[in-house]
């Protein structure tokens, strides 16, 4: 009789997690998105960018995905690139995230940042919740470059993020 009531208790879990929904993996990435720094002065210099979340869907539902049943999001690298020269006059640089419907919060982070750098590798926040950033509506991905003198240049930043999401299967 115990026998049968753990056979039976068995097949049930099996058959509940069989109808669960397949996950899929994608990989989303930002490439080459431009923020711009009109003749920075001393202290905290924004750039704002605004990713639609039509290009995270049509990234998930290329790979097979549902966009509305994105269930885990893992920043996985973040670089800034200087288009034209290097960071020389950058002390620090933030990346930020928001939407509509979720506070602006810290993503990765490079601080100090190294004279003659063109090329920057920010560390990112390993606690960040970045799932409350993909639900249906557009990011906001927000740079924030501290510079310790200002200047009269204008500064063209490129942003190259990898993000890994996990989505039900449609």
């Amino acid at each position: 009789m115990k026998k049968l009531f753990y056979i039976l208790a068995l097949t049930g879990v099996l058959g509940m997690s069989s109808c669960s929904k397949e996950q899929t993996q994608v990989q989303f990435e930002l490439k080459g998105k431009e923020f711009v720094l009109e003749q920075p002065t001393p202290g905290s210099n924004t750039a704002q960018l605004e990713v639609p979340f039509e290009e995270i869907k049509a990234a998930v539902e290329a790979k097979g995905g549902d966009a509305s049943q994105i269930s885990d999001v893992k920043l996985e690298k973040v670089e800034i690139v200087a288009k034209d020269g290097n960071f020389d006059g950058f002390e620090s640089i933030l990346l930020q995230m928001t939407t509509p419907k979720a506070n602006l919060s810290e993503v990765a982070v490079l601080n100090p940042v190294a004279k003659g750098t063109s090329a920057a590798q920010l560390k990112t926040a390993e606690n960040a919740e970045m799932k409350k950033y993909f639900t249906g509506e557009n990011l906001t991905v927000v740079l924030d470059m501290n510079s310790a003198e200002g200047d009269t240049l204008k500064h063209v930043l490129l942003l190259n993020a990898v993000f890994n999401l996990s989505s039900a299967k449609k």
